[in-house]
């Protein structure tokens, strides 16, 4: 069970489906927030999923709760959808998560919703789909807040009020040159505390923190980490702005990269279990296993070449659960601070 779900949520949602009261069951998820209603997925088998996203009200809704799903939930919640309702929520869908979700489903469906979306919106996210899937490219979002270092601190505001909806962090204005290049960036804070007059590059901050497309998606996120930041800005080779990644893709990097350790560590593969097949999960740990197997089975020919010893002094036996045990430990802290000192 999901801690940080609500009290008696999975219960109430789970009494209401059973008695298919779907109309008291649409309101609760109305007033549920879309990161839970992803988290309750996993608690359900996949006809029940289908029918909990089929009761979430609206395009809008249906879209935030598909950016917090991963995996295999994905496809299973987009089966339920007709040609134009599917299309309909991959438009409320915003770029950078729509590349994440088409990454993740069967090509027949991918090539029914890039075919379906606007021809804006396609290209965006083809090129998104372009960069390396752990890539900084690959996780930046092209809806940002851009304008010239000409630009006076009252046209940055009159501009800023026609695009607040269509960006995705506008905390920060980023400047560029006439070659779209990022040569600095100021906060909100600073923009409208300003005289009218002044020009963004007399307020702009030159040295600014910025990773590469091609940079490793950790590596971004390690910097805003460092750095206290709301927003990391992507360039090119050419120092060209090409997106920006945001706080909230940050979180859910660190909390992909710390379980891949851990579950590294723990000989468990690479993917969390609730969202592999039970093949899958088989083959990615049989070699662990094995590898263990191995190991006891050398452990115990050791023990039987012994035993003419062990039967003379028969105290000795009570020291080999004692052995065993610690083995276990120093192995687990010596895997532990290895990994964590690689991470």
């Amino acid at each position: 069970m999901d801690r940080i779900l609500p009290p008696k949520l999975y219960e109430n949602l789970k009494r209401l489906l059973r008695r298919r009261a779907y109309n008291h069951t649409r309101n609760l998820l109305a007033k549920t927030h879309p990161a839970d209603i992803a988290a309750l997925f996993r608690m359900f088998d996949e006809p029940t999923q289908q029918k909990i996203f089929e009761l979430v009200s609206g395009s809008e809704r249906k879209a935030e709760v598909l950016s917090h799903l991963d995996g295999d939930l994905v496809a299973n919640a987009l089966a339920v959808l007709e040609n134009s309702a599917l299309i309909d929520v991959m438009m409320e869908v915003s770029p950078d998560d729509l590349a994440d979700i088409l990454g993740q489903i069967p090509e027949e469906l991918r090539k029914k919703i890039l075919k379906g979306i606007e021809d804006q919106n396609q290209e965006e996210v083809e090129d998104l789909m372009t960069y390396g899937e752990q890539s900084a490219g690959g996780i930046m979002s092209p809806d940002f807040l851009a304008m010239n270092e000409e630009t006076t601190a009252e046209e940055a505001i009159k501009k800023l009020r026609q695009l607040s909806e269509d960006v995705e962090m506008a905390f920060y204005i980023y400047v560029v040159n006439e070659r779209q290049e990022l040569v600095g960036v100021l906060s909100l804070r600073e923009l409208v505390t300003c005289p009218p007059d002044t020009k963004l590059r007399d307020l702009m901050e030159s040295r600014v923190v910025a990773v590469h497309t091609e940079d490793d998606q950790e590596y971004a996120a390690m910097l805003v980490s460092r750095y206290d930041l709301l927003a990391i800005p992507v360039i090119d080779h050419s120092s060209r702005l090409m997106g920006i990644i945001t706080v909230d893709d940050v979180i859910d990097v660190l909390r992909e990269e710390a379980t891949e350790d851990m579950l590294k560590m723990a000989g468990a593969g690479d993917h969390m279990v609730d969202v592999m097949s039970v093949g899958t999960n088989f083959r990615r740990r049989l070699p662990w296993l094995f590898i263990t197997w191995v190991g006891q089975a050398a452990a115990a020919l050791i023990i039987g070449y012994f035993e003419p010893t062990m039967r003379a002094v028969i105290p000795l036996a009570a020291f080999i659960p004692m052995i065993v045990g610690m083995a276990g430990n120093v192995g687990t802290q010596s895997t532990t601070i290895v990994v964590r000192s690689l991470a």
